[in-house]
C-alpha cells in the first residue's frame, strides 16, 4: 500500500492548512492509500513513531519558511507551491525561494507564466513544469445549488485587527455595512493570539468552524454567496486561495477579484471586481452586486449551477491526488535513473572494520545518486581481501592518504565518508546538481545529528546548521579572538559528508600541506577554495547531512574526538585550529573581529569552572533549574544559556561572589 506523510510545519496550529489536509487525508482513504500526518521534528501525529521509520513513499508539506531550522523525513519530498511570492513580505520571499530547494520537486496550480520564472532557477522545478495540485475540496463534498429568496454573505475570519489601536481589517467597512443590514454570517474564533473578544458585538456572528474540511461548505451553503477574494500577489500571479473552490462545491454564488485563474475557469458564472480600483470603490461594487442577487434569483441559481459544474468537471481535489501518484513514481525512476546520471561521484570512506563500512555502504546505496566509485581507507585486513572495490591502507593522517586516493579517483566530483556520516537519500543527487551549474569548486548542506537507540533504529534529528557559513566564520581560526569560540563551534556543525568538492580544486593543493592534515580534510580543501581559488562555495539550502549519534556516545568526546582538558579551560590548541593556522596564517586575509560572542564564550567557561568547583551548586541548580545532559560540553551549554537568560543572569551573579 502507498504510504504518504503529511509534514505539519504548524504542528496542528494552521486553520487553512489544518483544512487542505484533511481533505487531502480523504481523496488518499478513498483511492486506499495510507495517509500519516508529522509533526515538524518528524514524529507521527498518532503514535509517535519516528518518519524515518514508517516506510513513506513520499511526503508533503506546503509552508516552507516555518521550516527552515527542521530536518525533513528521509524521503522522497513534494513541496506543494500554494503561498504566491510576495505574499509574505520582501525578506521571507527571499528565505521561501531558498527554502524550497529543501524538497525534491515542487507542485503548485498557477495560471501565467510568471510562476514559472519565479521559481525557474530552482533546482525543484521539474523539467515539463508544475504538476497542477491546488488547495481545492473533493468531489463527494459537493452540495448541490439551491434557489433563495435572500441570499447572504459568508465571511470567515479572526478579526483581530479591530483590537489593534488605530487598526482595522481588509474589507472592515464592507463587513460593518453587511453586519448592520442582517446580510452576512460571520464565522472564526473569538480568541486567538492572546486576544479575546474579535466578534464581540457583531450580531451576524456565528461562532467558530471546526476544522474538519467539510463543515465550512455546509456553512457557505447555508448562506448562499461566497466572498473569494485574493490577495494582490494572487492576482498578480494567476492563482487563487481555496476559497473559490469553497463556494463552487457549496454551489453558492461566488464574488470573486477579476483573477486569470478565475477568468479561465469560472468564466461569466461568476461576479467580478475590479482588482485596480481602491477599497472603497471594490465595497461599492459589492455592495451593488449583493442587491443584484437577491433581485435575481433565477439567474444567479444558473450562474451557481455552472460554477460547480466547472469545479466538479476540472478542478476538484480527487482527481489532482490520484493523478499526484503516477507523477510521483515518474519523478522518482527519472532521479534515480543511472543513464541520466553522467557525472561520477568518487565517495572516499574512512573506516575501521567491516561494521564501519556496512554502516557507510547502507548510506551509499539508498542515494538517488547511482553513479558511485566507492574507495576504501581501512587497517582491516578482511576489507582490504575485497576484490571489488578500490582499497587504500590507511594511516593516521587522512591527508597522507588522500595524496593515494587521489590516483583513484574516476569523477569529477569527491565527498568523504566515516562511520559516524549519515546523509539523506538525496544529498549527493541535490550536491551535485547544485555544483553542476554553478562556478564554484564545493558545495555544502545543512546538518544535523540523526540519534540512533541500541537496536541501531534511529528516533530523532537535532538540527545543527540550517544557514549558509559565512567566509569570516569559516576562517575565524586566522583571527585569534575568534579562533576558541567560532572554530570550535564550526567544526561540530560540518561532519565531512555535508561537502561535495569538484575534482578542480585539487589544483589548489599542495603534497606539503596534505601532510599535515591529520582529520579534517574537507575543511583544508574549504580553506583552498576561499584562499587560493578566491571561490566561496554553494548552499544547498537542504538539511541533509549529519553525525551519526548512538545512544551512550558522547558528541564531543567520541565523535569530534576532542580532548576533556580542552573543554574546560580552551587553552589547548585542537587539532583542527593548529594544523590550518600552520598551512594558512601566511595569507593576507582580513577577518571580521567578533569580540563579542568570545567575550560571552569566555563567561560561560568561567561559570562552568565555578560549577565544577562547587558541586553543591550545580546540585541547587539542578533542582530548580534544569540544566542539560550534556552539561559538560561547552557548546551546548552556551546554546542552553543564551535561551535561559534568568539562569544566566543568577550564575553570573554567583560567580561574581564566589571570587
Amino acid at each position: 500500500m502507498t504510504r504518504i506523510a503529511f509534514f505539519d510545519t504548524f504542528n496542528g496550529d494552521g486553520a487553512a492548512e489544518q483544512e487542505v489536509s484533511r481533505r487531502i487525508e480523504y481523496c488518499c482513504q478513498k483511492e486506499n492509500i495510507d495517509f500519516v500526518r508529522l509533526k515538524n521534528n518528524c514524529i507521527n501525529f498518532d503514535n509517535g513513531q519516528f518518519a524515518d521509520n514508517m516506510d513513506i513513499d513520499f511526503f508533503y508539506a506546503h509552508e516552507v519558511v516555518s521550516t527552515a531550522s527542521k530536518v525533513l523525513p528521509d524521503t522522497f519530498g513534494i513541496f506543494f507551491h500554494w503561498a504566491p511570492l510576495g505574499f509574505n513580505g520582501e525578506y521571507w520571499t527571499n528565505k521561501y525561494i531558498q527554502y524550497m530547494n529543501k524538497f525534491d520537486i515542487i507542485a503548485g496550480g498557477y495560471e501565467t507564466e510568471d510562476a514559472k520564472y519565479d521559481c525557474i532557477n530552482n533546482q525543484c522545478l521539474p523539467k515539463d513544469g508544475l504538476y497542477n495540485i491546488t488547495s481545492s475540496v473533493p468531489s463527494d463534498f459537493a452540495i448541490k445549488p439551491q434557489r433563495l429568496d435572500k441570499r447572504k454573505l459568508f465571511y470567515i475570519g479572526i478579526n483581530l485587527e479591530r483590537n489593534i489601536p488605530g487598526g482595522g481589517g481588509r474589507y472592515s467597512p464592507l463587513i460593518n455595512y453587511c453586519n448592520d443590514n442582517n446580510l452576512i454570517d460571520l464565522y472564526g474564533p473569538n480568541a486567538s493570539f492572546n486576544s479575546k473578544g474579535h466578534w464581540n458585538g457583531y450580531k451576524c456572528y456565528k461562532g467558530s468552524i471546526p476544522l474538519d474540511g467539510y463543515t465550512v461548505i455546509k456553512a457557505i451553503s447555508k448562506a448562499g454567496i461566497c466572498l473569494a477574494l485574493n490577495s494582490p500577489s494572487h492576482n498578480a500571479i494567476g492563482s487563487v486561495s481555496n476559497r473559490i473552490y469553497e463556494g463552487a462545491c457549496a454551489g453558492a454564488v461566488i464574488i470573486s477579484d477579476d483573477n486569470p485563474y478565475v477568468r479561465k475557469y469560472f468564466g461569466d458564472s461568476v461576479f467580478y471586481i475590479d482588482v485596480r480600483a481602491d477599497e472603497t470603490k471594490q465595497i461599492e461594487q459589492i455592495k451593488e452586486i449583493l442587491e443584484y442577487i437577491n433581485k435575481n434569483p433565477d439567474i444567479v441559481y444558473d450562474m451557481a449551477c455552472k460554477s460547480q459544474k466547472v469545479f466538479l468537471e476540472k478542478l476538484a481535489l480527487d482527481n489532482q491526488v490520484k493523478g499526484l501518484i503516477p507523477y510521483i513514481e515518474e519523478q522518482k525512476r527519472t532521479m534515480t535513473d543511472l543513464s541520466l546520471q553522467q557525472e561520477t561521484v568518487d565517495v572516499i570512506c574512512f573506516v575501521d572494520n567491516k561494521e564501519d563500512w556496512y554502516l557507510i555502504k547502507a548510506e551509499i546505496e539508498k542515494q538517488y545518486y547511482k553513479n558511485i566509485h566507492p574507495i576504501i581507507v581501512t587497517f582491516d585486513e578482511e576489507l582490504k581481501a575485497l576484490s571489488d572495490i578500490d582499497i587504500i591502507e590507511a594511516n593516521q593522517h587522512r591527508g597522507k592518504v588522500f595524496k593515494k586516493a587521489i590516483k583513484l579517483l574516476k569523477g569529477e566530483y569527491f565527498i568523504i565518508l566515516d562511520k559516524f556520516s549519515v546523509i539523506h537519500k538525496n544529498h549527493i543527487y541535490k550536491c551535485v546538481k547544485t555544483l553542476k551549474d554553478c562556478g564554484e569548486l564545493f558545495c555544502y548542506s545543512g546538518t544535523y545529528l540523526k540519534h540512533f537507540d541500541k537496536t541501531n533504529m534511529p528516533y530523532s534529528y537535532e538540527t545543527l546548521n540550517h544557514e549558509p557559513l559565512t567566509k569570516a566564520n569559516i576562517l575565524a581560526f586566522l583571527n585569534p579572538y575568534n579562533s576558541a569560540y567560532i572554530s570550535l563551534k564550526l567544526e561540530q556543525e560540518t561532519p565531512s559528508c555535508s561537502f561535495l568538492f569538484k575534482r578542480k580544486i585539487l589544483e589548489y593543493i599542495k603534497d606539503i600541506e596534505l601532510e599535515q592534515i591529520s582529520l579534517n580534510l574537507p575543511m583544508y580543501f574549504v580553506c583552498c577554495s576561499l584562499l587560493k581559488a578566491r571561490k566561496n562555495g554553494q548552499f544547498t539550502y537542504a538539511l541533509t547531512s549529519g553525525f551519526r549519534l548512538n545512544d551512550g556516545q558522547s558528541f564531543s568526546y567520541d565523535i569530534m574526538k576532542h580532548n576533556k582538558i580542552f573543554y574546560d579551560c580552551l587553552k589547548y590548541q585542537n587539532t583542527f585550529m593548529k594544523e590550518l593556522i600552520s598551512i594558512f596564517s601566511l595569507y593576507n586575509v582580513e577577518i571580521p573581529l567578533n569580540k563579542e560572542v568570545n567575550k560571552q564564550f569566555w563567561k560561560i567557561i568561567k561559570i562552568k569552572k565555578m560549577l565544577n568547583r562547587h558541586p553543591h551548586l550545580k546540585d541547587i541548580l539542578e533542582k530548580r533549574h534544569k540544566l542539560p545532559k550534556n552539561y559538560n560540553d561547552v557548546i551546548y551549554f552556551a546554546k542552553y544559556l543564551k535561551k535561559n537568560k534568568k539562569l544566566y543572569k543568577k550564575l553570573r551573579l554567583l560567580n561574581s561572589i564566589l571570587k
